[in-house]
């Protein structure tokens, strides 16, 4: 990943000069940079909203062409961030009219720090709720012609209104499944204030907000998460770079210290502002560990991807050696807990003593009729990916 791809190069230019407003800023084709590439960058990396309207000012034949290739995808974007911007104000309206207490989080906040909201394109729109409306809210949201579309217990309900419109009402800041229980602890004390009164937003006596110090702290806990999941894009840097360029002078940096290395996220923290800097603001020449982020970032889509997340799960064991990783990734691969396989045999949901049966069942069918999910997992698994994610790890901060 350290020789970096002509297109990472265009697409860090252009998000400097929508960053920073310099629409009429002049991006230099490179050679050798190939435009369909481009366009599959900017297109995985969830970016158009960004990233088009300097994309439309630039001159010449290859901008043309991305243009082109780029405008439905554009005008797509712009008319769903409208959408979900008249739906998310008419939802809180209501939840404040109806006293439903709630709490906007992640982009609906974010896109507030761009230089225009719809550049910060959104797949959902997440609100925390308190936990004991869940139930009722179900059918709150039916009447406003939401389907309940899934539910992950002690963590969020996903509602959908298509073609646009996905709603997380989420019970908890963060999924206490990934926590340790000194994190656990933290979270829970922290959530006994959410619904304090000053956490209130102006005016409103059932709509909350997060200090921007837990905004913070909450932003890089959400992107560790996916960092170390299955992988994510570069735009999560570019709101940390945002957030901080305008929150950053009041911030209690020392408070904020303090919670991060509750969290074992401080090292992290710091790493990600650092690069954020490197990337959006100073544009010079950038060192080998943040060479080896940015290909991490640019490698897949906004969401990672299912190949970086089977690499990934070689990581889970303390980070011990590779052969300890890949025996026990490859145990976990053989026999998936209950909750995993009853998506796929929905017989386990009410007859869970059959599981070793369909464990055997699913070797059977893997080793004899899908036998290219084998190639993929030992791709995945293979000792030169477990040691550049060492690598890209170290680099980030995560010990």
């Amino acid at each position: 990943m350290l020789n970096r791809q002509k297109e990472v190069d265009i697409l860090l230019k252009l998000m400097h000069a929508a960053l920073h407003q310099d629409d009429s800023r002049t991006i230099e084709w490179a050679d050798g940079c190939d435009p369909v590439q481009l366009v599959r960058l900017v297109l995985r990396q969830n970016l158009v909203s960004m990233l088009y309207p300097v994309i439309e000012q630039q001159q010449g034949m290859p901008w043309e062409t991305i243009r082109a290739q780029l405008k439905p995808s554009y005008q797509q974007e712009a008319y769903r961030g409208l959408v979900q911007e008249h739906e998310m104000q008419q939802l809180l309206e209501e939840m404040e009219q109806d006293g439903i207490d709630c709490l906007p989080m992640k982009g609906w906040v974010l896109r507030e720090m761009y230089p225009d909201p719809l550049m910060r394109s959104m797949s959902d729109l997440d609100i925390l709720i308190r936990a004991f409306d869940s139930e009722k809210l179900n059918g709150w949201m039916q009447k406003h012609g939401y389907q309940l579309d899934e539910v992950e217990e002690n963590f969020h309900d996903s509602y959908k209104k298509p073609p646009y419109l996905y709603v997380e009402l989420h019970r908890t800041l963060i999924d206490e499944r990934n926590l340790s229980p000194a994190e656990t602890s933290w979270l829970r004390e922290k959530a006994e204030h959410f619904w304090d009164e000053d956490a209130r937003v102006d005016g409103k006596e059932h709509v909350y907000q997060l200090s921007d110090e837990l905004f913070l702290i909450h932003q890089v806990s959400h992107f560790y998460k996916h960092f170390t999941n299955a992988g994510v894009g570069i735009r999560p840097l570019a709101d940390i770079f945002l957030f901080l360029r305008e929150k950053g002078e009041t911030l209690d940096r020392q408070y904020i210290d303090a919670q991060l290395h509750v969290l074992h996220l401080k090292e992290f923290a710091g790493k990600m502002e650092g690069f954020a800097n490197a990337f959006f603001e100073e544009q010079g020449p950038i060192d080998q560990q943040a060479e080896l982020v940015l290909g991490y970032l640019t490698h897949s889509s906004i969401h990672g991807s299912r190949m970086t997340q089977d690499s990934l799960r070689m990581m889970d064991s303390d980070r011990k050696s590779y052969l300890y990783n890949s025996l026990v990734n490859t145990f976990r691969h053989c026999f998936l807990p209950l909750g995993v396989m009853a998506r796929d045999y929905p017989v386990l949901k009410k007859h869970a003593w059959l599981l070793p049966a369909y464990w055997v069942y699913r070797g059977f069918r893997i080793l004899f009729l899908e036998r290219d999910k084998i190639r993929k997992v030992a791709q995945a698994q293979a000792k030169s990916n477990f040691d550049e994610l060492q690598a890209i790890f170290d680099a980030a901060g995560i010990r």
